[in-house]
């Protein structure tokens, strides 16, 4: 494995960089979200607004019929 090390303005080594596809970081991106307790009350919260919106068009929707 070969490994670039050059160091930034905050005295950190980076190692090596990695290049990987949207597809692999977004799937990354879900993963952490969804497995993190700190996120959890948020995901909740916008679960909780989802099925709110959604009875409130279905109401609507069928008034206006």
């Amino acid at each position: 494995m070969v490994c670039n090390r050059e160091t930034n303005a905050n005295d950190k080594i980076l190692i090596g960089v990695v290049i990987v596809s949207r597809d692999l970081v977004c799937q990354a991106h879900r993963y952490v979200l969804n497995n993190t307790n700190e996120v959890q009350a948020y995901i909740n919260e916008h679960m909780k607004y989802i099925r709110r919106a959604s009875i409130q068009l279905n109401q609507e929707g069928r008034m206006g019929n």
